[in-house]
């Protein structure tokens, strides 16, 4: 049967617990926060937590203790665009129950990322209003992640958009920036005690259709510190994918190629890896020799971006076991 029919109702008309016993499930949303944050204040973040079949309230401070209590494996989820909050949250359960339905895997601690990602009037001024945001997301899901407690490695999995903002925070705290963001963990002080903040242990991240260029994590790229602190990276990207096809008007200046259509390139030629520099002869593969980065072109599933599709592809389990550290 397809992975597609192991979709959750809605929540409020399951009569069964969502979550598996000893998991814990939970939300963290940036979208009551500002599109231009200031770094000099704590994000107040809103939090929820699934309890039976309902998200309740919960503070961060209670969530920072949950985490540092618990040996559960941390797994972040970070939802693309065009996302309702009320379907985010489905979306959010959906990934959960495929991740713990399809690994066999300890009890562990999820926790969705939920952006202000509504749709806009017009393709193109939806896509580009984005921009802006997506910096902004990075910086909050940075914050999230360096105000938690983490002792162990924790999986990280984004799509789409998503996966722009989840690139965007592990370059923040690898000491990059982003416009005018940039974190200052010396100033920052963990939820969790009174000791400085230090930087989390390596991540294991999956990428599913991702929605930036290609050229990304390339040493001159806009996310180029990610695999400064990545253990390994899972990319599924679709050559067939009709959306990401057209990546690259998202930036008419450099007509990028997404990293969720061509895949992330492998630099063949040493060269100075500006956009001026870099010439098409040098980006033949797709397969970066960077071993930390395992990619498959997940062309079976079709000519879509729906993130549903993805799930029904085999190599989704290679993602769903690199965040849990496989």
């Amino acid at each position: 049967m397809s992975l597609i029919f192991l979709f959750v109702p809605v929540v409020g008309t399951c009569t069964e617990p969502l979550v598996r016993s000893g998991d814990m499930v939970c939300e963290i949303s940036s979208r009551g926060l500002s599109a231009l944050p200031n770094t000099s204040l704590e994000p107040k973040f809103d939090v929820h937590l699934i309890q039976g079949t309902q998200w309740s309230p919960r503070s961060f401070s209670d969530l920072v203790a949950d985490v540092k209590q618990s040996d559960r494996r941390v797994v972040f989820y970070v939802h693309g665009n065009w996302m309702e909050h009320a379907e985010a949250r489905r979306r959010a359960i959906h990934l959960y129950r495929l991740l713990v339905g399809t690994v066999d895997c300890k009890p562990i601690c999820f926790i969705a990322f939920s952006w202000p990602s509504e749709r806009q009037e017009g393709f193109a001024r939806d896509v580009l209003g984005k921009k802006p945001r997506l910096d902004a997301d990075s910086y909050y899901l940075a914050r999230a992640i360096e105000m938690l407690p983490l002792q162990h490695s924790a999986g990280f999995i984004g799509y789409s958009f998503g996966s722009a903002v989840l690139c965007g925070a592990h370059h923040l705290l690898n000491g990059g920036g982003l416009e005018n963001l940039q974190l200052n963990s010396a100033s920052h002080i963990n939820a969790a005690s009174t000791s400085k903040v230090s930087h989390p242990p390596p991540a294991r991240i999956s990428l599913i259709a991702p929605a930036f260029d290609r050229l990304s994590l390339m040493p001159n790229g806009r996310y180029h510190r990610v695999l400064l602190g990545t253990e390994k990276l899972v990319n599924l990207y679709n050559s067939a994918d009709p959306v990401l096809k057209r990546f690259r008007f998202f930036d008419r200046e450099t007509s990028p190629a997404a990293a969720g259509f061509a895949g992330i390139p492998e630099i063949r030629v040493p060269v100075k890896l500006t956009s001026s520099h870099m010439q098409l002869d040098q980006l033949q593969s797709p397969l970066p020799s960077d071993s930390k980065i395992v990619q498959f072109d997940c062309r079976h599933v079709g000519r879509t971006h729906a993130e549903l599709d993805y799930y029904t592809s085999p190599a989704i389990v290679r993602s769903l076991e690199n965040v849990l550290g496989r």
